[in-house]
């Protein structure tokens, strides 16, 4: 019963709770009780008081008061009444027995009245001596009065059976308000042994609701915001799990292709079934399949390093114009070879020079613009414009090409990335190009966003804030 956290609280709670009544009922039943003696012996201290002034004046009128002594020895609480001559004999009593004995009593001849607790035939008394000035030339007399203590048992035992009746009732009252407050106290307890478990086991959704507003629900958050950090940690983890998955499928596709283009060129090479003309052929397909392949690697070397916060700019004064303009002649081939009009709006004032690292920017507005000619359509075109406001460069990047479904731009700029009618249009690709792009913008303090309507046209918008430019 009492092997539970909730069981151990609640037996604590009544045992505590007992203690203290138990306390209680004790200083209680002390208290009483001395107010009970303390009221018996005034009565009866005030008792023998009266007896003495009624048998000293009895005497002096020569008529003994013999109906009084007689009506007080009767009383319950009185044991017996004496009185002593100075020599100890005992002149009246309501015992015959005693009558005419020698009393030995320390208080025998005593001038003011004194009392002491005392035994009678086995039971204990309270002994009240009063001195009765009877002959003026002799020592007083004494009055014995015998005061028993049953009238106080009795008061004893009623307050005795009180207190059991009231120690039955406390504690009753205290084993349900233990109950209450252990069970108000280990339930959020138990919510939180059972959310723990739930983690522990992998559910990292669940929600531990304690609203306690103290410890325990500092607590209680405490494993909410651990859950919800594991949960991101565990999505992370996944993430990485899909990106290595999608990195070596990546590797393992793109590089086959040029790999296979070039063992299939060097075997024919090496067979010398070629002519002159064919074996030119078959280089430039060798030389390209090499290009693509560093290409690749080099992408993936720049993400990596990316990521690793190793992919040093080196930034100098330049003009835009120029870098996109390199990057429009490095690409204008290979629009002329897919049937692409490439365009580029020089515009017609000179833009201030700002500080860009010249080479990570041309490789940023390559990928875009490469990728706005690979998924353009023969006869297509790609526009590109360069515009200088007040504050800021404005670059723009517009194709006609096949769009981007509406489902998938939120994962545009995610590495290893395509959009599924690209890879259907053009299986080759790395999935990068956009990724390094956003990175390269982002450091150079510049934003990049885009609109698209599948099947019609992507735009591109590069930002970039002329407080980096050179004064």
């Amino acid at each position: 019963m009492f092997k539970g956290f909730f069981g151990k609280i609640w037996f604590l709670g009544i045992l505590c709770s007992a203690f203290a009544i138990f306390l209680a009922l004790l200083g209680m039943m002390y208290y009483y009780l001395q107010i009970e003696k303390d009221d018996i012996l005034r009565q009866n201290n005030l008792l023998a008081q009266v007896m003495t002034h009624e048998i000293e004046s009895g005497y002096i009128k020569g008529i003994w008061p013999y109906k009084t002594l007689k009506m007080v020895s009767d009383e319950e609480e009185v044991v017996f009444l004496w009185i002593a001559q100075p020599d100890g004999k005992v002149f009246w009593t309501d015992d015959p027995g005693i009558m005419g004995k020698i009393v030995q009593d320390p208080f025998l001849g005593i001038t003011e009245m004194q009392s002491r607790d005392s035994l009678y035939d086995g039971q204990r008394i309270k002994l009240i001596a009063h001195p009765l000035k009877i002959e003026l030339s002799e020592k007083p007399w004494t009055l014995f009065l015998g005061v028993s203590f049953k009238q106080l048992a009795k008061a004893q035992m009623e307050i005795m059976a009180f207190s059991v009746i009231f120690f039955a009732i406390a504690i009753s009252f205290s084993a349900f308000i233990s109950l209450y407050l252990s069970g108000s106290f280990t339930r959020p307890l138990r919510k939180l042994m059972v959310g723990v478990e739930a983690i522990g086991q992998g559910d990292l959704d669940y929600h531990i609701d304690v609203n306690t507003k103290d410890e325990i629900s500092d607590l209680a958050a405490a494993f909410n915001q651990t859950a919800k950090k594991l949960k991101e940690t565990r999505e992370r983890d996944k993430q990485i799990s899909q990106m290595k998955s999608d990195f070596i499928s990546l590797a393992a596709h793109q590089l086959r292709t040029p790999l296979s283009m070039i063992k299939w060129g060097l075997s024919l090479i090496r067979e010398n079934v070629l002519n002159e003309e064919e074996k030119s052929t078959v280089y430039q397909k060798v030389d390209a399949s090499n290009e693509r392949m560093i290409s690749l690697v080099n992408d993936l070397l720049n993400v990596t390093r990316i990521e690793e916060g190793k992919f040093d700019y080196k930034f100098s004064a330049g003009q835009l114009t120029e870098t996109l303009q390199m990057a429009v002649d490095e690409l204008r081939n290979e629009a002329d070879r897919r049937k692409v009009k490439l365009i580029f709006n020089i515009p017609s004032c000179q833009l201030p020079k700002i500080q860009i690292d010249k080479d990570k920017m041309r490789i940023a507005l390559t990928n875009i613009i490469e990728n706005a000619i690979k998924y353009s359509l023969p006869g297509g075109q790609v526009e590109i414009s360069l515009i200088c406001h007040k504050s800021d460069i404005l670059i723009t990047i517009r194709d006609q090409g096949v769009g981007i479904p509406k489902a998938e731009e939120k994962r545009v700029f995610e590495k290893f990335f395509r959009g599924s009618n690209a890879v259907r249009l053009e299986t080759e690709g790395s999935g990068l190009g956009l990724f390094m792009a956003k990175n390269i913008i982002e450091h150079h303090g510049g934003q990049i966003s885009f609109k698209s309507k599948q099947n019609q046209s992507t735009t591109f918008f590069i930002i970039l804030s002329l407080e980096r430019q050179v004064k």
